[in-house]
């Protein structure tokens, strides 16, 4: 399986450090919210973070109350950013890809990632090994890139991305997001969840986030983005 780290490309990882200090962007406002929305208390509960990044949503769940979070990721960079800004001594980062997530040992209540999954060829591989590190009735909870921006129908909308596939055909995709030749996996939204429910977990929650009426306020430009989401959050739990 293709293991893609672009994100330890210097000037891929520059241009997307300052597309993150900007608190204006849509990740910040509309899903990160919207994923944690999804998220019930963790007190005392073992978190696994699949491709943390620099580790917001890994504090994010220990300030809900876990007790332990294993966040990994396949960057250096991010990694070593995430130890140096997002230390604490209940989470532990690892320079680890999603590819790889089988060799770590099981036992989580909850496993969650943000805006990773469509980076990973083999999703039902994942999910396998996703089932195999929950505990029984565990939950994963996931957003990723909307569906519709990972194939031909909106992509392009803005001049940023293009996307080559139609929306049924699912596969590889290559596209200039802060850099050239990005691969990412376009899936069809039935594709997604058939996925995981073949793979044994019953569907708890689907979430398209638009921009609310507070971010709207703050930021009248978002108005373009209340007719369809860019994210796709799903929450599952483990069929016992």
């Amino acid at each position: 399986m293709s293991k893609q780290n672009i994100f330890d490309n210097e000037k891929f990882f520059n241009a997307y450090v300052e597309n993150c200090r900007d608190h204006s962007h849509a990740e910040n406002l509309i899903e990160k919210p919207a994923l944690f929305l999804l998220v019930s208390d963790l007190k005392g509960k073992k978190v696994l973070d699949l491709g943390c990044g620099f580790g917001e949503a890994s504090v994010e769940c220990v300030r809900l109350g876990a007790s332990q979070v294993i966040g990994i990721d396949i960057s250096k960079k991010m990694i070593a950013v995430a130890r140096e800004k997002n230390a604490n001594d209940k989470i532990e980062y690892r320079n680890i890809c999603m590819e790889d997530v089988a060799l770590l040992n099981g036992g989580f209540d909850l496993v969650i990632s943000s805006m990773a999954v469509h980076f990973v060829e083999d999703f039902k591989l994942l999910l396998e090994d996703v089932y195999h590190l929950l505990n029984p009735g565990g939950t994963f909870i996931f957003s990723q890139d909307h569906p519709f921006r990972t194939c031909n129908i909106l992509a392009g909308k803005n001049g940023e991305e293009n996307y080559p596939l139609p929306y049924g055909k699912e596969g590889k995709i290559i596209a200039d997001w802060y850099g050239e030749g990005v691969i990412k996996y376009h899936r069809t939204f039935s594709g997604l969840v058939n996925s995981l429910v073949t793979n044994g977990f019953n569907i708890v929650t689907v979430l398209e986030p638009l921009p609310d009426q507070e971010v709207l306020a703050m930021y009248p430009q978002y108005q373009e983005k209340t007719d369809y989401s860019d994210y796709l959050i799903i929450k599952a739990q483990k069929a016992n």
